[in-house]
């Protein structure tokens, strides 16, 4: 995509606010993220004890005008305004996000994912003029802002080879190719990064896992050619898919998808499974995180 301005935002791909738009910014405003604590307090005594803390979403806020000198150029782009931070499809839709770009001054372009939220008319009475007044909301999924750019790590399966067959043996014989490729993720943001993990048959057993630590997920199956499986660790995702929207949940095994984020700096993934035709493949998506916009 090309790189914003400074001070534009870009709503789903389509919505365009910011210098040098109709729909300018007066103000823009970052929330704070929302924190939970498991703190609980000492029975029958002062004090407390801590217990897991999260990061949540934030909320960022606009004060939006336009300023056309033309009346029906301002209620044109107020239209277009509305129907954008109206987004059926997406409210109507569980788990369902857009991408909201931006752009501050002295950074590259980054993307946050979420939902618009509230559109309300703070001044009208100038509309004649061609000048109307917006407060505008947007709830992030989670509290990190991406890199515009995604990257993508792939793995092709390589033939093991030297393990021979142990005699004796029972009969009929299946043969198989066990395999195994790795390579290394680069996420050069500040915070660890969630990654859309591809996987494309045709292999049996298939799974990832990060050399060197405990991370590691395995399908308990076997696709075919042709068929696919997306494992998306993404917070507002969650979900392992096949190609076909049918969902694998249960032929996941080992780590849970909140143990999968990519730290910051490299990390090694190896790919394993068993291909008759060394045609497996799996394709690491990832963006850089960043703490700051």
């Amino acid at each position: 995509m090309a790189e914003l301005a400074v001070n534009q935002f870009e709503l789903d791909g389509s919505l365009l606010f910011g210098d040098l738009t109709t729909l300018q910014v007066d103000n823009f405003e970052i929330g704070d993220a929302d924190q939970r604590d498991g703190d609980t307090v000492n029975p029958g005594e002062g004090g407390i004890q801590f217990g897991r803390d999260f990061r949540d979403s934030r909320t960022l806020t606009w004060e939006i005008f336009t300023d056309t000198a033309d009346a029906a150029a301002s209620r044109a782009a107020l239209a277009e305004l509305r129907a954008a931070w109206d987004a059926p499809l997406v409210r109507l839709t569980s788990r369902a996000v857009v991408p909201l770009r931006m752009r501050q001054a002295g950074t590259s372009t980054v993307v946050v994912y979420g939902r618009p939220r509230r559109l309300t008319d703070a001044g009208m009475r100038l509309r004649p003029d061609g000048v109307t007044d917006h407060v505008a909301t947007f709830v992030t999924s989670d509290r990190l802002y991406y890199s515009d750019t995604e990257y993508a790590l792939h793995l092709n399966l390589i033939t093991e080879g030297g393990s021979g067959i142990t005699w004796p043996v029972t009969w009929p014989i299946t043969w198989g190719a066990g395999a195994a490729r790795q390579d290394v993720a680069r996420n050069l943001g500040e915070a660890a990064t969630w990654p859309v993990l591809r996987i494309d048959g045709p292999v049996s057993q298939p799974a990832l896992a990060y050399v060197g630590t405990d991370a590691a997920v395995r399908l308990d199956t076997t696709l075919a050619a042709g068929e696919y499986v997306e494992i998306d660790t993404r917070p507002w995702a969650r979900t392992c898919l096949r190609g076909d929207g049918a969902s694998l949940d249960g032929k996941l095994r080992g780590s849970r998808m909140a143990e999968l984020a990519l730290p910051v700096g490299q990390t090694t993934i190896r790919f394993t499974g068993t291909d008759l035709t060394g045609q497996a493949s799996a394709t690491v998506r990832y963006r850089h995180a960043h703490t700051t916009p």
